[in-house]
């Protein structure tokens, strides 16, 4: 329970000195009780409406980020094709920019993967690195990432490629652009 104190209300009993002298008195204070609010103890608020700091604020953001990216997203619009996969040699990497993104192409022992080539972690392309059997190493965090598992990261498995579909049929590949 919190302690209020409130002055009276205007208009009351001066109730001046005797003698009619001087200033009058301070008025009165009257305390009134009242039920703590929501979210507030007796040792003051609680840290459930308060910001927890700047990494909890980001978490939130990404999470509500991708809650949206999520319900928004539509199936795949077109397929467009792209030049030189089906030349792609097992082992190879290539880097071609689709639709105004950039997409790295990968032949891990002749099963061909597509990426968006962006490292999740460190943010530079990942078209940059070397593939080695199943997995390719970005060049700037020396990060591996399993292509035939999708894409997810080795050492850290938080960190998956953002992969996009492409088929390749008698010789020629094709790659879904989204709406």
């Amino acid at each position: 329970m919190g302690v209020h104190l409130l002055h009276p209300a205007a208009g009351g009993p001066s109730g001046g000195p005797p003698g009619g002298g001087g200033p009058p008195p301070p008025p009165r204070l009257r305390v009134v009780r009242r039920p703590p609010d929501e979210g507030t103890s007796s040792c003051g608020p609680s840290r459930r409406g308060r910001s927890l700091g700047r990494t909890a604020a980001r978490r939130r953001r990404r999470k509500q980020a991708r809650m949206v990216s999520s319900e928004n997203s539509r199936p795949a619009q077109s397929w467009v094709p792209v030049p030189g996969v089906s030349d792609l040699a097992p082992g190879e990497v290539v880097t071609t920019k689709i639709g105004g993104e950039f997409i790295a192409v990968c032949n891990a022992d002749g099963v061909v993967r597509a990426f968006r080539d962006e490292c999740p972690q460190c943010a530079l392309p990942i078209g940059g690195g070397r593939l080695l059997g199943d997995l390719l190493w970005c060049a700037g965090c020396a990060e591996p990432f399993d292509v035939s598992a999708g894409g997810v990261g080795r050492k850290r498995a938080r960190f998956r490629l953002a992969a996009r579909s492409l088929t390749v049929s008698e010789g020629s590949a094709r790659i879904a652009l989204s709406a």
